[in-house]
């Protein structure tokens, strides 16, 4: 089943949409939860998983929680996937394709098109 991400909230349009799998997407906004700094912020996002939802978007979010998981997403989702799904599995190959994009995409958020 897939699952969307809007990269929303900043000022360039149109904004990123990364797809995935629902599982993927979970695993993601999970791991984003247990490396944002506001406790806040990571139990709403914690809640997001539990509900087993399909769409998250930046904007569901303050301006400030929004770049703060982006920051996540930039300097430690790769770490993070790389130990939970090794690249030298190659069962691991869509995982790594999918976050990489995310991730990818992460970097231009907020940037000037």
């Amino acid at each position: 089943m897939s699952a969307d991400f809007l990269l929303d909230y900043d000022n360039s349009d149109p904004h990123e949409d990364w797809n995935g799998s629902r599982g993927a997407l979970h695993w993601v906004v999970d791991f984003v939860a247990d490396h944002v700094r506001d406790e806040e912020l990571a139990a709403s996002m914690k809640d997001f998983v539990k509900g087993g939802y399909g769409y998250f978007a930046l904007s569901f979010y303050t301006p400030e929680q929004a770049a703060e998981i982006v920051r996540v997403i930039r300097e430690d989702l790769k770490q993070g996937v790389d130990a939970a799904f090794p690249s030298a599995e190659d069962r691991n190959a869509v995982m790594q394709a999918m976050t990489a994009d995310l991730i990818d995409k992460a970097g231009r958020w907020g940037k000037p098109s």
